[in-house]
């Protein structure tokens, strides 16, 4: 019996600090608790149970903590210190917790919330739940960035934030690089996966240059997204850029119906300073420039549209203008606009066939004649193709095991013009075959030998007697020898599960006949087909990798939204 006694405190002792998990239900209205923690304490004068180092799941709501208290009478949990909640892909961490198990209400306190489905951050001081993926912040910050070092964050008053709906802000101010840029008396935007209205996160850029004419200083973009019906939405965007002033953007997107889909844009600039003649005239004079040119309007618009005909046809049509030769470089940040253009309109109808296509298509390009923005005349020696029908088949004449002797035939018929030169008309034909056979097994082997056939007639309409024909025929061939060596490697831990490494030598020699290719005119077109006899030795080096599929509850760790709150 007194062994017995000597054994109770012991016992006890043990049950305490044993790992355990415990399930609650002291009420059908109260939803099952699963409870696992290291060790716990049950008070019964006041009936609160405290757990350390638990985790507390319920409804799909998971909290942890290194301490956490349970009052059954009231239904409330507290918890304090490290304390992290997670609901489906909202994650917070925060200093100090109450929560209602029964209805799931609560306020977290001096807490970071992160939602993965948009990977959006909202820091606040209290932070209240008031309903199934629902939250109510109290002076919030908003970012998708580094909530530490934001770029660009939304300040709010008041912020009711719904996962997988719709959220908005009161008395918010847009902050860039912390300094404050906008107020918004009112600010919605969505917070699903799929098309809704609302605003999207505000772009930032900072364009800097050592010439005027290219420094931007910094430039904001708001976008606002209308989702119009499943068919189509439309995008508006304000701008304000430091050194030039507001601008606007439309992006409107459509698909009517299955197999048509198509976009239209447009972007314009409201410049408040007139340009420097002397700087941005080009090969012009600045006083050749009128003083009404000096605030010119800049603008981009763009068209395109994709069209399924028919099971074998589809129409393609686009078209894009600039307003300037400038556009392109100082605010689509294209260091070299290549071509410069300034219009360009096209459409395209092709039709497929079992061992080919055939496609119709008429081009009409502008390209400015120079960069520079107060400079707007054109190149009128363009080559615009008006129409083109090109062609292409093959087939396979012969096959056993793994030799194949097949034949193409690919070209073109063309009408070109310009406004200024020679126009004309060009036919081409290349025919060619392609032998490839293994050697040994080991080795793939090739040949292919073709000729190119072409013929063209030209004439300048401002050149009296300048008509001219003539043809080129092009003989060339390539030749090929390649093996591959792999080896594959496989790891029963980490990312990837396997590695296959790839060493694949290839010896090629190619072949373009020599063949004189001028004419009266200068040859105008069809372009020039350089000479070649090269032998190339290749040696291809290839790592493939096998990732490992698995899944993980979130995406951000405890320890990293750990330190960004601190």
């Amino acid at each position: 019996m007194k062994s017995a006694k000597c054994l109770i405190p012991w016992l006890m002792l043990f049950f305490v600090s044993l790992p355990v998990q415990v399930f609650s239900q002291n009420d059908l209205d109260i939803p099952q608790l699963s409870i696992q923690t290291q060790s716990y304490f049950h008070n019964p004068d006041t009936g609160t149970f405290i757990y350390r180092n638990a985790k507390v799941e319920w409804e799909g709501i998971t909290v942890e903590s290194t301490e956490i208290h349970y009052h059954p009478e009231t239904n409330r949990l507290t918890a304090k210190g490290y304390v992290r909640v997670t609901e489906g892909e909202i994650v917070a961490v925060m200093d100090e917790l109450e929560i209602n198990v029964k209805d799931s209400t609560g306020i977290f306190r001096d807490t970071i919330v992160y939602d993965a489905s948009n990977k959006a951050y909202m820091t606040a001081k209290e932070v209240r739940r008031v309903g199934p993926n629902q939250y109510v912040a109290q002076t919030c910050t908003f970012t998708t960035c580094n909530p530490k070092s934001p770029a660009w964050q939304i300040t709010g008053s008041e912020v009711n934030y719904y996962t997988q709906n719709f959220s908005s802000s009161r008395s918010s101010i847009l902050k860039v690089g912390g300094i404050p840029v906008f107020y918004f008396p009112y600010l919605a935007w969505p917070t699903v996966k799929q098309r809704q209205s609302g605003f999207l996160p505000p772009e930032y850029l900072i364009v800097r240059s050592s010439l005027t004419k290219w420094d931007l200083g910094y430039r904001i973009g708001i976008p606002y997204f209308w989702a119009i019906d499943p068919e189509q939405d439309l995008t508006i965007t304000y701008d304000w850029v430091e050194r030039r002033g507001p601008g606007l953007r439309f992006d409107y997107q459509y698909a009517w119906t299955e197999g048509v889909r198509g976009e239209i844009k447009y972007q314009r600039f409201f410049e408040r300073d007139a340009r420097d003649p002397e700087n941005e005239s080009g090969s012009l004079s600045a006083h050749e420039i009128e003083p009404s040119e000096l605030r010119p309007q800049r603008f981009k618009f763009q068209f395109n549209h994709n069209q399924q005909l028919d099971g074998r046809s589809r129409l393609i049509a686009s078209a894009l203008v600039y307003s300037d030769s400038q556009f392109q470089k100082e605010y689509e940040l294209i260091e070299n606009p290549a071509p410069n253009t300034a219009q360009n309109f096209s459409a395209n109808i092709n039709r497929q066939f079992p061992k080919g296509s055939i496609s119709l298509s008429a081009t009409q390009t502008r390209v400015f004649s120079e960069l520079a923005l107060l400079n707007r005349k054109i190149d009128l020696t363009q080559v615009q193709y008006l129409p083109a029908l090109t062609f292409q088949f093959s087939d396979a004449f012969w096959r056993s095991g793994k030799s194949t002797l097949s034949g193409s035939v690919d070209g073109s018929v063309i009408r070109y013009y310009r406004v200024q030169g020679y126009n004309g008309e060009g036919i081409t034909a290349t025919p060619s075959f392609n032998f490839q056979f293994p050697v040994f097994q080991l080795f793939n082997t090739s040949f292919k030998i073709g000729k190119r056939v072409s013929s063209f007639k030209v004439r300048d309409p401002d050149v009296p007697g300048s008509d001219d024909e003539y043809g080129f025929q092009i003989l060339d061939g390539k030749a090929e020898i390649n093996t591959t060596l792999s080896r594959i490697f496989k790891q029963e831990s980490g990312i990837f599960s396997r590695f296959k490494h790839l060493l694949i030598p290839r010896l090629q020699y190619d072949y373009i006949e020599d063949v004189q290719q001028i004419s009266d005119s200068g040859v105008p077109f069809g372009g020039g087909i350089s000479t070649r006899r090269i032998t190339t030795f290749r040696l291809e080096n290839v790592l493939l990798a096998k990732r490992r599929y698995f899944e993980r509850s979130v995406k951000l760790t405890s320890l990293s939204l750990n330190r960004m709150r601190r």
